[in-house]
Protein backbone atom coordinates (compact mmCIF):
# COMPACT_ATOMS: atom_id res chain seq x y z
CA UNK A 1 0.00 0.00 0.00
CA UNK A 2 2.77 2.03 0.56
CA UNK A 3 4.67 2.31 -2.03
CA UNK A 4 1.54 2.10 -4.84
CA UNK A 5 0.97 5.96 -2.59
CA UNK A 6 4.81 6.06 -3.37
CA UNK A 7 4.28 5.63 -7.18
CA UNK A 8 1.38 7.78 -7.23
CA UNK A 9 3.53 10.48 -5.51
CA UNK A 10 6.24 10.41 -7.56
CA UNK A 11 3.70 10.49 -10.49
CA UNK A 12 2.09 13.24 -9.79
CA UNK A 13 4.93 14.82 -9.49
CA UNK A 14 6.48 13.97 -12.33
CA UNK A 15 2.89 14.92 -14.18
CA UNK A 16 3.10 18.86 -12.40
CA UNK A 17 6.67 18.84 -13.36
CA UNK A 18 6.02 17.78 -16.84
CA UNK A 19 3.02 20.41 -17.41
CA UNK A 20 5.33 23.13 -15.75
CA UNK A 21 7.62 22.52 -18.19
CA UNK A 22 5.40 22.60 -21.10
CA UNK A 23 3.85 25.58 -20.26
CA UNK A 24 7.67 27.41 -19.85
CA UNK A 25 8.26 26.07 -23.71
CA UNK A 26 4.65 27.25 -24.83
CA UNK A 27 5.31 30.70 -23.25
CA UNK A 28 8.98 31.38 -24.83
CA UNK A 29 7.64 30.17 -28.02
CA UNK A 30 5.41 32.77 -27.91
CA UNK A 31 7.99 35.10 -26.91
CA UNK A 32 9.92 33.94 -29.56
CA UNK A 33 7.30 34.36 -31.60
CA UNK A 34 6.31 37.53 -30.76
CA UNK A 35 9.77 38.78 -30.82
CA UNK A 36 10.10 37.79 -34.08
CA UNK A 37 7.01 39.90 -35.45
CA UNK A 38 8.64 43.17 -33.67
CA UNK A 39 11.68 42.64 -35.27
CA UNK A 40 10.12 41.72 -38.89
CA UNK A 41 8.12 45.17 -37.73
CA UNK A 42 11.24 47.16 -37.07
CA UNK A 43 12.58 46.08 -40.48
CA UNK A 44 10.21 46.93 -42.32
CA UNK A 45 10.26 50.33 -40.74
CA UNK A 46 14.10 50.49 -41.43
CA UNK A 47 13.52 49.51 -44.88
CA UNK A 48 10.82 52.05 -44.82
CA UNK A 49 12.85 54.76 -43.89
CA UNK A 50 15.64 53.96 -45.78
CA UNK A 51 13.53 53.87 -48.87
CA UNK A 52 12.12 57.12 -47.89
CA UNK A 53 15.76 58.58 -47.38
CA UNK A 54 16.87 57.43 -50.72
CA UNK A 55 13.84 58.83 -52.55
CA UNK A 56 14.32 62.21 -50.54
CA UNK A 57 18.12 61.91 -51.75
CA UNK A 58 17.01 61.41 -55.53
CA UNK A 59 14.53 64.22 -56.21
CA UNK A 60 17.31 66.60 -54.06
CA UNK A 61 19.58 65.39 -56.25
CA UNK A 62 17.04 65.73 -59.48
CA UNK A 63 15.97 69.57 -58.49
CA UNK A 64 19.95 70.72 -58.11
CA UNK A 65 20.79 68.57 -61.59
CA UNK A 66 17.49 70.47 -63.25
CA UNK A 67 18.40 73.80 -61.74
CA UNK A 68 22.40 73.34 -63.08
CA UNK A 69 20.67 72.52 -66.10
CA UNK A 70 18.81 75.63 -66.17
CA UNK A 71 21.20 77.71 -64.82
CA UNK A 72 24.07 76.31 -67.38
CA UNK A 73 21.28 76.99 -70.27
CA UNK A 74 20.12 80.65 -69.07
CA UNK A 75 23.78 80.85 -69.20
CA UNK A 76 24.60 80.16 -72.42
CA UNK A 77 21.61 81.97 -73.73
CA UNK A 78 22.56 84.62 -72.47
CA UNK A 79 26.29 84.87 -73.48
CA UNK A 80 25.04 83.29 -76.78
CA UNK A 81 22.48 86.73 -76.94
CA UNK A 82 25.92 88.91 -76.03
CA UNK A 83 27.82 87.93 -78.29
CA UNK A 84 25.08 87.91 -81.20
CA UNK A 85 24.61 91.44 -80.15
CA UNK A 86 28.16 92.31 -80.14
CA UNK A 87 28.60 90.80 -83.13
CA UNK A 88 25.30 92.73 -84.78
CA UNK A 89 27.23 96.05 -83.29
CA UNK A 90 30.98 94.79 -85.21
CA UNK A 91 28.81 94.20 -88.29
CA UNK A 92 27.20 97.68 -87.97
CA UNK A 93 30.47 99.64 -86.97
CA UNK A 94 31.53 97.79 -90.01
CA UNK A 95 29.16 98.76 -92.82
CA UNK A 96 28.95 102.34 -91.45
CA UNK A 97 32.75 102.57 -91.99
CA UNK A 98 32.45 101.09 -94.99
CA UNK A 99 29.92 103.13 -96.36
CA UNK A 100 31.61 106.51 -94.74
CA UNK A 101 35.00 105.19 -96.34
CA UNK A 102 33.41 104.63 -99.90
CA UNK A 103 31.35 108.37 -99.48
CA UNK A 104 34.37 109.81 -98.81
CA UNK A 105 36.34 108.40 -101.86
CA UNK A 106 33.61 109.46 -103.82
CA UNK A 107 34.21 113.12 -101.95
CA UNK A 108 37.25 113.24 -102.82
CA UNK A 109 37.24 112.70 -106.78
CA UNK A 110 34.11 115.01 -107.11
CA UNK A 111 36.28 117.66 -105.62
CA UNK A 112 39.47 116.81 -108.18
CA UNK A 113 37.22 116.93 -111.13
CA UNK A 114 34.36 119.26 -109.87
CA UNK A 115 36.54 122.14 -108.55
CA UNK A 116 39.27 122.68 -111.77
CA UNK A 117 36.15 123.15 -114.07
CA UNK A 118 32.97 124.33 -112.09
CA UNK A 119 34.83 125.95 -109.37
CA UNK A 120 33.59 125.57 -105.12
CA UNK A 121 30.34 126.80 -105.94
CA UNK A 122 29.43 123.29 -107.45
CA UNK A 123 31.09 120.93 -105.36
CA UNK A 124 29.45 122.76 -102.62
CA UNK A 125 26.00 121.60 -103.94
CA UNK A 126 26.52 118.40 -103.32
CA UNK A 127 28.56 118.79 -100.03
CA UNK A 128 25.05 120.80 -98.75
CA UNK A 129 23.13 117.46 -100.01
CA UNK A 130 25.70 114.89 -98.24
CA UNK A 131 25.00 117.62 -95.01
CA UNK A 132 21.56 117.42 -94.90
CA UNK A 133 21.17 113.96 -95.39
CA UNK A 134 24.13 113.44 -92.61
CA UNK A 135 21.87 115.10 -90.85
CA UNK A 136 18.63 113.85 -90.73
CA UNK A 137 20.49 110.86 -89.61
CA UNK A 138 22.53 112.49 -86.95
CA UNK A 139 19.87 114.80 -85.47
CA UNK A 140 21.86 115.57 -82.52
CA UNK A 141 25.16 116.29 -84.21
CA UNK A 142 26.23 119.64 -85.50
CA UNK A 143 28.83 120.91 -88.24
CA UNK A 144 31.59 120.50 -86.63
CA UNK A 145 31.30 116.92 -85.84
CA UNK A 146 30.51 116.36 -89.47
CA UNK A 147 33.26 118.27 -90.33
CA UNK A 148 35.67 116.27 -87.83
CA UNK A 149 34.14 113.03 -89.71
CA UNK A 150 34.85 114.03 -93.09
CA UNK A 151 38.19 115.11 -92.08
CA UNK A 152 39.52 111.81 -90.13
CA UNK A 153 37.66 109.72 -93.18
CA UNK A 154 39.01 111.78 -95.83
CA UNK A 155 43.12 111.92 -94.85
CA UNK A 156 42.63 108.24 -94.55
CA UNK A 157 41.56 107.48 -98.33
CA UNK A 158 43.26 110.78 -99.74
CA UNK A 159 46.46 108.33 -101.13
CA UNK A 160 44.47 105.89 -101.99
CA UNK A 161 42.43 108.21 -104.72
CA UNK A 162 45.04 109.90 -105.83
CA UNK A 163 46.91 107.26 -106.52
CA UNK A 164 43.50 105.79 -108.73
CA UNK A 165 44.16 108.87 -111.29
CA UNK A 166 46.33 109.35 -113.75
CA UNK A 167 49.18 110.90 -112.86
CA UNK A 168 48.59 114.03 -115.43
CA UNK A 169 44.85 114.62 -113.62
CA UNK A 170 46.72 114.14 -109.75
CA UNK A 171 46.66 117.14 -108.14
CA UNK A 172 48.72 118.11 -105.14
CA UNK A 173 47.33 116.36 -101.79
CA UNK A 174 47.88 119.71 -100.00
CA UNK A 175 45.52 121.46 -102.79
CA UNK A 176 42.44 118.59 -102.42
CA UNK A 177 42.67 119.14 -99.06
CA UNK A 178 42.20 123.40 -99.46
CA UNK A 179 39.56 123.11 -101.78
CA UNK A 180 37.53 120.62 -99.57
CA UNK A 181 37.95 123.24 -96.63
CA UNK A 182 36.57 125.73 -99.06
CA UNK A 183 33.33 123.69 -99.73
CA UNK A 184 32.69 123.28 -96.17
CA UNK A 185 33.31 126.62 -95.35
CA UNK A 186 30.89 128.37 -98.48
CA UNK A 187 27.28 127.08 -96.45
CA UNK A 188 25.40 126.89 -93.57
CA UNK A 189 27.50 125.58 -90.32
CA UNK A 190 30.37 125.68 -92.67
CA UNK A 191 32.68 127.50 -90.32
CA UNK A 192 32.24 125.04 -88.10
CA UNK A 193 33.02 121.99 -90.48
CA UNK A 194 35.65 124.00 -92.10
CA UNK A 195 37.55 124.83 -88.60
CA UNK A 196 37.59 121.25 -87.56
CA UNK A 197 38.26 119.93 -91.17
CA UNK A 198 41.31 122.93 -90.90
CA UNK A 199 42.57 120.91 -87.50
CA UNK A 200 42.94 117.53 -89.05
CA UNK A 201 44.48 119.22 -92.47
CA UNK A 202 47.54 119.89 -90.59
CA UNK A 203 47.33 116.86 -88.31
CA UNK A 204 47.49 115.08 -91.37
CA UNK A 205 50.36 117.64 -93.55
CA UNK A 206 52.12 117.13 -89.94
CA UNK A 207 51.85 113.12 -90.57
CA UNK A 208 53.38 113.78 -94.38
CA UNK A 209 56.12 115.75 -93.27
CA UNK A 210 57.44 113.79 -90.63
CA UNK A 211 57.53 110.79 -92.76
CA UNK A 212 59.42 112.41 -95.25
CA UNK A 213 61.87 113.48 -92.70
CA UNK A 214 62.29 110.01 -91.70
CA UNK A 215 63.08 108.73 -95.32
CA UNK A 216 65.41 111.66 -95.61
CA UNK A 217 63.90 113.09 -98.34
CA UNK A 218 62.21 116.74 -97.93
CA UNK A 219 58.50 116.76 -97.42
CA UNK A 220 55.77 117.36 -100.76
CA UNK A 221 53.90 119.88 -98.97
CA UNK A 222 55.66 121.97 -96.49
Amino acid sequence: MRSILKFLRNTTALLVLCGALLAATAGLAMKTLQLGLEVGQLSAQVAGAAAAQAKAVSAAVARTKAKAAADQKLAVSRAVSETRAKEAVKRKKAVMSAVTRTKARARLRRLVTAVPIAGVAAAAIFERRDFAAWKEENPGRDGGDYGCEIAGVSAQVLDEVLQELPEAMRPPSDVVLASLAKVLGSFETGETCAASYSEEVALYEDGENQDAETEGTPAAYP
